[in-house]
């Protein structure tokens, strides 16, 4: 009966997948034109589907088959929204889109560039998912759903982490032409504020996992994993160290540092993963990626001062250092005592503080501040437009 199950899923998993495969070259295109405010308020339709997907689910009841399926179209809608969104702005007037062929793809002068970006490609594949085979394989079946379970939190935020650095990309592409001085503040602002924030966020988690996976899970039994969920999201707060450099490689003629150097990481993730779990169980495949992003992480830092994308009395300044060691000894506070929640919350607000302070020194909020201007005044100019 679960074979059964597990195939009808899998096939609609197939179906939705090649849809949002389908879906990258519409997105693609429109972030290429920023196009980024628009579709996102048509992206709203697709969340309010998927409340309404939330409601049948917990008042009418329907069964996991249909609740995929109904799901599987959500990603199906996302694609008629974003072509509906290019034909209607008219973008492709003089452009015509064809499949190219094999003989046309090695003819290309692209060729090697296109070669680096499916290496990548691959390797990021293989990257976010041999964990879970890694898990399944050496622990079993049932370990993969407790992974799933204490990484919710990372995937999360990786994903609204990916929309950021969508963002960024044209930014990135064209940095060469930028005189130096705003390029190192460009890599300096973007790794260490986005680093920071998540660093900060391990530390509430920390503390708050219990309270959260009861309310989610309508259990404690996931409680005692509260230090692997935080450890997952210190594994993305090193990885935003190093990712803006890893975009920045990825659109340059230097595209094949990246791909060496995620094979290598990846590699050394799947080994020290494959003893980890062997000693640790399902959390070893937490440890065998924070093996990754730790080294991907100096590596970067390094290659960028040898770029001259930064300068490292600049970077590694004493408010930087000095958060960065006030998270660390958060850490091992919260590790070593057994802590009242109301001291946890106290040690939390202080590391705010001082992370807080480096951030407006980066200037962040004064940048978020022209931003939330920005913000409001297109909700006012498009409320002049619809009822003036």
């Amino acid at each position: 009966e679960q074979y059964k199950i597990a195939i009808g899923l899998f096939t609609v998993s197939a179906v939705s997948s090649f849809f949002v495969f389908l879906d990258l070259i519409p997105q693609n295109i429109l972030n290429g034109l920023n196009i980024f405010h628009e579709r996102n308020k048509f992206q709203l339709v697709s969340v309010f589907y998927s409340l309404c997907l939330l409601l049948c689910v917990k008042f009418i009841g329907i069964s996991l088959f249909t609740f995929s399926v109904l799901f599987a179209l959500g990603f199906v809608l996302i694609f008629a929204i974003d072509i509906w969104l290019i034909y209607r702005k008219n973008f492709l007037a003089d452009i015509t889109i064809k499949l190219a062929g094999f003989k046309q793809i090695l003819a290309s002068g692209l060729l090697r560039y296109n070669a680096e970006l499916f290496g990548l490609s691959l390797i990021a594949v293989f990257s976010s998912q041999a964990d879970k085979q890694i898990i399944g394989v050496i622990v079993g079946v049932q370990a993969v759903t407790i992974y799933v379970v204490i990484t919710k939190a990372y995937y999360v935020c990786k994903s609204l982490l990916g929309n950021f650095y969508n963002v960024l990309r044209p930014t990135l592409a064209s940095v060469k032409s930028y005189p130096a001085a705003y390029v190192q503040k460009l890599f300096l602002t973007a790794s260490q504020s986005i680093s920071l924030v998540l660093f900060l966020i391990s530390v509430y988690i920390f503390f708050l996992w219990p309270f959260l996976s009861n309310i989610w899970m309508h259990s404690n039994e996931y409680a005692h994993f509260s230090p692997f969920v935080s450890l997952s999201i210190i594994n993305l707060a090193i990885a935003s160290v190093s990712a803006v450099f890893i975009s920045y490689f990825a659109l340059t003629d230097e595209a094949f540092i990246v791909v060496k150097t995620d094979f290598l990481s990846v590699l050394l993730n799947v080994i020290i993963s494959i003893i980890s779990c062997i000693k640790y169980g399902a959390v070893g495949a937490i440890i065998g990626t924070t093996a990754q992003m730790i080294v991907n992480a100096v590596w970067y830092v390094y290659l960028g001062r040898a770029k001259g994308l930064i300068n490292y009395s600049t970077y590694f300044s004493s408010s930087y250092l000095l958060a960065l060691s006030m998270i660390i000894f958060d850490y091992i506070i919260l590790f070593c005592f057994n802590l009242s929640a109301l001291i946890q919350l106290l040690i939390a607000l202080i590391t705010t503080i001082i992370v807080g302070y480096h951030l407006s020194r980066l200037h962040i909020f004064s940048i978020v501040k022209v931003k939330k201007l920005l913000w409001f005044n297109t909700i006012y100019t498009g409320f002049k437009s619809y009822f003036f």
